[in-house]
């Protein structure tokens, strides 16, 4: 990718055609450019012989997979979710949002001012997934999402799992919750309605 600056009235003459943030871009760029000089060196000073270097050749390619994908893989998919749960910033009465792995393990998260959302995820999980047992006792289908109003607050809970068996995960398929903090006059229409529209950008990243 290459970013050329231009003088504003230039730059309002062209259609708006960025859709993610360009720190991915720029993140992506610095990933590719690091792996390139890691393995120009570690190649070079294995010598001229044929053998040393396709030795070298194969040591970067595993130390790039094991020591540089992973973690910026990790960090890179981590700055996507940041991305969507930014869209509930603008909801009035939102307070925080955070996603979990089903085991109760927090993925990331996002607060506006001091909030322990981990410890409420924690109870909200529970509450989830008591929830959702009891709607398939009841022959109704399995529940996957669920809303509490409380004096000081409203919790929504969102379930996202791909595999048949709510209570299980399966390799490949997305299995997650999302629990969302509004206020307790909190505009819920909106949060429930951005709640359905990210879920599905997050289990793309979660896959």
């Amino acid at each position: 990718g290459q970013f050329d600056e231009l003088p504003a009235a230039e730059a309002e003459l062209l259609p708006a055609n960025i859709e993610r943030s360009t720190q991915h871009l720029m993140m992506e760029a610095a990933r590719l450019r690091d792996e390139s000089e890691f393995a120009g060196d570690e190649i070079a000073s294995a010598g001229s012989d044929k053998e040393s270097a396709v030795a070298a050749s194969s040591h970067v390619a595993s130390a790039t997979a094991t020591n540089t994908n992973q973690p910026r893989e990790k960090e890179t998919q981590k700055m996507a979710i940041k991305e969507h749960l930014a869209e509930f910033e603008s909801i009035e009465g939102f307070k925080g949002i955070a996603v979990f792995t089903a085991g109760g393990e927090m993925i990331d998260s996002l607060t506006k001012g001091k909030v322990d959302i981990k410890a409420i995820g924690m109870y909200a999980n529970n509450a989830l997934l008591n929830a959702q047992k009891a709607t398939d006792e009841m022959g109704v289908g399995r529940g996957n999402q669920m809303q509490i109003r409380a004096p000081q607050a409203i919790v929504l809970m969102r379930c996202l799992n791909e595999a048949t068996d709510f209570a299980a995960s399966k390799e490949g398929k997305a299995h997650f919750h999302t629990v969302v903090l509004l206020e307790a006059e909190g505009n819920t229409g909106m949060a429930t309605m951005i709640l359905e529209k990210i879920v599905g950008k997050i289990a793309e990243e979660l896959r």
